[in-house]
């Protein structure tokens, strides 16, 4: 199957996607009619602020409510994901798409919606951190550098003038250059306390610097065939590496950490294959992402691919419930080491 037809077929197409916003324009008219809809909901769903009691009414024509308990009158959308917003049309449509598996790109259905494409964004990030919260429940975790491939777009934390995939660098270096360096140096340690006295000084030499075979010989006044085996095993050990035009360097093992083979990783062959149409997926439909958003993109895939968990009103009920989710929030949000995978109905 090629990589088009698995983003058209699984998640349909622009038209499915308008044809969904068609429906659903059908069955709410307007935004009064949004707005009717998602607050008497939340009343059937929050609790008085007072009394923490259960037995709330919505006041006629307002985003209020009024506890039949305690008479404390409150509003329906404080402390929910709707506090402060002023059209909740667009948070309906985006939600009736995820809810029926229909993939989009913002930047495509943003003028469908009906709002700049930075809104449009913004609510996108805030309905996929509902998902997100759902997740961490979940103990499916891989490492986030098996999706190195797709970090093809730049953040906030992306470093001045470097690639977007150097954010994975950044991010490891946050949790584990403490913990890596130590270990590194025990290793190394541990391997230079197992060479011989010549081996060691072929060692020295390249630690003080790159240089070639020709001047290890020199300096060692030795011959080929006596310097070829130490820098076979010092090669093999993982302490040096070989160089264009017979030159040696100490082995940088900084980066090792960056990229992942998922054929090499002890995850089951179903995994893997989920893993893999997933970054089909995001590249086909997003031409690629930003690292520091990658788990909310994880988030909606999984929303995209199970329908069961997810069906109609599924998501419209967990925001019903989610709590307020700010723009700071959002902002310094930053994708962990390892992430929450979940596809399809796997647990």
């Amino acid at each position: 199957m090629s990589s088009e037809r698995f983003a058209h077929d699984q998640f349909g197409c622009a038209n499915d996607v308008v044809l969904a916003l068609t429906k659903f324009e059908s069955k709410f008219a307007d935004e009064q009619t949004c707005m009717n809809y998602v607050l008497n909901k939340l009343a059937k769903e929050v609790r008085c602020k007072e009394c923490q009691g259960s037995n709330v009414r919505r006041l006629a024509r307002s985003r209020d409510c009024i506890c039949n308990d305690c008479g404390t009158i409150s509003s329906l959308t404080a402390g929910t994901i709707f506090n402060g917003v002023r059209k909740i049309g667009p948070y309906l449509k985006m939600i009736w798409l995820l809810e029926r598996g229909l993939a989009f790109n913002c930047f495509q259905i943003h003028k469908h919606l009906g709002i700049a494409y930075s809104t449009c964004l913004a609510i996108f990030k805030k309905l996929s951190t509902v998902i997100k919260d759902l997740m961490e429940n979940r103990e499916k975790k891989i490492g986030s550098a098996l999706f190195m491939p797709i970090f093809m777009k730049r953040s906030r934390l992306t470093p001045l003038n470097e690639h977007p995939q150097a954010e994975q660098k950044m991010a490891y270096l946050k949790v584990n250059v403490k913990d890596e360096f130590n270990k590194s140096s025990e290793d190394v340690e541990l391997k230079l306390n197992s060479l011989s006295d010549f081996d060691r000084k072929v060692y020295e030499l390249i630690r003080a610097g790159k240089i070639d075979l020709d001047n290890i010989l020199q300096k060692l006044e030795a011959t080929v065939h006596d310097v070829m085996l130490p820098l076979f095993e010092l090669e093999d050990a993982g302490l040096i590496e070989r160089l264009p035009a017979n030159y040696f360097a100490l082995k940088d093992n900084s980066n090792s950490h960056l990229h992942q083979n998922l054929d090499a990783q002890p995850y089951s062959h179903k995994l893997k294959k989920h893993v893999s149409k997933c970054l089909l997926f995001l590249r086909e439909k997003f031409r690629g992402i930003s690292r520091k958003y990658l788990q909310n993109y994880l988030a909606v895939f999984w929303c995209w691919t199970d329908r069961k968990t997810w069906g109609p009103n599924s998501l419209l009920r967990a925001c019903l419930r989610s709590s307020e989710i700010s723009y700071h929030q959002i902002l310094t949000y930053e994708t962990p080491l390892d992430v929450n995978f979940i596809f399809g109905g796997d647990k």
